[in-house]
């Protein structure tokens, strides 16, 4: 995980430089009519009116996902990065997962922080997980 440490840690620099390459939650609501419940966190969502998931580029995708699905009122964006059996993260997508639910979240509920075995021999690592409800 020293790779992920070291690209936060870029990452910060760049942002304090101005530049805007630099992929994270945004804060506050997204311009949209949902508002941030949870920030930054490296665990998922995980709920019994889990409605479906798919891979996203932004969370404006993500809020459109969820705005076209039927009683959909959060989703929870994240990446979800899968390691091969020597620990190493390269190739994976740069897309989010935009996971879709019934009810509103909090932290509380982002309960599933990956090290799920893959068949690789790696494991699965949430990142920079966030929360969107629908409403105030």
């Amino acid at each position: 995980m020293e790779w992920w440490k070291t690209w936060l840690n870029t990452c910060a620099t760049l942002k304090k430089a101005g530049s805007e390459k630099c992929i994270q939650c945004p804060s506050g609501t997204s311009g949209s009519g949902y508002t941030e419940t949870f920030s930054s966190l490296s665990c998922a969502t995980q709920a019994s009116d889990y409605i479906t998931c798919g891979l996203v580029d932004t969370v404006a995708d993500c809020t459109t996902m969820c705005n076209s699905v039927s009683g959909c009122i959060f989703f929870n964006i994240y990446y979800d990065y899968n390691s091969n059996s020597k620990g190493n993260y390269n190739g994976n997508s740069t897309q989010l997962t935009c996971s879709l639910f019934q009810d509103k979240h909090t932290s509380s509920d982002a309960d599933n922080c990956g090290n799920q075995p893959q068949s690789n021999g790696g494991v699965d690592t949430i990142e920079n997980s966030c929360g969107w409800y629908k409403g105030s």
